[in-house]
């Protein structure tokens, strides 16, 4: 799932950046 965790941590990041 490789992309699944690719997707959660553009997430977290996206989160990070607020």
């Amino acid at each position: 799932m490789a992309l699944h965790s690719a997707g959660k941590g553009k997430l977290l990041a996206v989160i990070g950046d607020e």
